[in-house]
């Protein structure tokens, strides 16, 4: 596996595991009706990052002119590598920025 790939995946668990964390104090504040914007902030930014780094991993997963993907078709990785390119733009289209 490609040194870079790994490094993305890596990164990606970590952004999901702070994304956890923020939803728990998120759901506990409102438990106990604590009002904190912040976390609420940060929550939404890391689940939109996690967005970001899946859909740029997919694309490199299932770029579609690579010939090691040979046990899927080229119509699945056509469209697997198309629905991450839309997933990003509709990301990049919020208002998170």
């Amino acid at each position: 596996m490609q040194k870079t790939l790994l490094f993305s995946i890596y990164l990606i668990i970590v952004v999901k595991i702070l994304f956890i964390i923020f939803e728990l104090i998120y759901l506990f504040e409102m438990k106990h009706h604590i009002k904190n914007d912040s976390v609420k902030y940060w929550k939404l930014k890391f689940e939109w990052l996690f967005n970001i780094l899946m859909s740029l991993v997919l694309i490199h997963i299932f770029y579609p002119f690579k010939s090691k993907l040979d046990r899927l078709t080229s119509e699945i990785k056509k469209l697997i590598f198309l629905y991450s390119i839309l997933s990003l733009f509709s990301l990049l289209w919020t208002n998170i920025l």
